[in-house]
């Protein structure tokens, strides 16, 4: 039996996909920018 993507759930995961590019492209713009402010990326969230 096939499963089919009810539409609904499709455009839920173009939606988060975009999102989830989004998210990485700010992350990289909030890292480079936040080199020049030591008080600021020391409150980033650190990745482990």
């Amino acid at each position: 039996i096939e499963t089919l993507l009810d539409p609904t759930t499709q455009l839920l995961e173009e939606i988060s996909h975009s999102y989830d590019v989004e998210i990485v492209q700010s992350w990289r713009r909030w890292k480079d920018l936040s080199k020049g402010f030591p008080n600021i990326s020391s409150a980033a969230p650190k990745s482990s």
